[in-house]
């Protein structure tokens, strides 16, 4: 009985002593990056990117760099109205122009980040503040003149402020290698109206974000 017993002590020790370890060290630097996707408004934005990179001042707290960016792509018919018919109902129309609209959001920003360490799984908060990118313009294959004028009224490319916080966790594989998974709110400065095709449209200032992707340990 005490050799047994004896031998699930050793065996305890064994196991719980790399997780100990882990949950002990915190690598000086960490990189992240992956899938993201993002809602602004009612606006939705199936592809995107984000890339992160942590410099961790103690085991809980870290200084974080990021950029993202998010598309979206969204088509529809133009009709170029003539003046009423001489006779008859309706209204003429003198052209129709195949528009796909290209939206894109991109953010750079930098913070702070708090940790809760664990040698499964680490959650995290962070709150950062930078700027936010935002632009569109329209692909018309015409080269009349209505065509011209419309992908000059779409096209637009501003900077904006931006504060940012989300919460996340990453879930480790390896000593140095962890799945991670975000969920970001980012408040950017509202644009000025017209920004695409209706005098709303694109003026939310409300992003939100969700990530997953795979973060790496570095140094020690």
């Amino acid at each position: 009985m005490r050799l047994v017993r004896g031998w699930w002590l050793v065996v305890s020790g064994v196991l719980i002593t790399p997780a100990i370890a882990t949950a002990q060290q915190t690598a000086p630097l960490e990189i992240s990056g992956g899938y993201l996707a993002m809602t602004a408004g009612s606006d939705g934005y199936p592809k995107g990117y984000f890339v992160d990179l942590a410099a961790n001042v103690t085991s809980r707290f870290g200084v974080v760099f990021g950029t993202d960016g998010a598309y979206r792509s969204e088509s529809f018919e133009y009709l170029v109205l003539g003046g009423r018919r001489v006779q008859g109902e309706g209204t003429v129309i003198l052209e129709r122009l195949p528009v796909t609209l290209q939206t894109t959001t991109q953010g750079i920003v930098a913070g702070g980040r708090f940790t809760w360490p664990d040698p499964r799984v680490r959650y995290f908060v962070n709150a950062s503040a930078g700027a936010a990118h935002l632009s569109s313009r329209a692909d018309i294959s015409s080269s009349s003149e209505s065509a011209a004028s419309l992908r000059h009224a779409y096209q637009s490319s501003r900077w904006r402020t931006a504060i940012q916080g989300g919460v996340g966790a990453d879930v480790a594989i390896t000593s140095r290698n962890a799945v991670r998974i975000g969920l970001d709110y980012r408040r950017v400065e509202r644009v000025p109206r017209g920004f695409i095709e209706s005098q709303d449209r694109g003026r939310g200032p409300n992003q939100l974000m969700f990530a997953v992707g795979f973060a790496r340990m570095l140094g020690n």
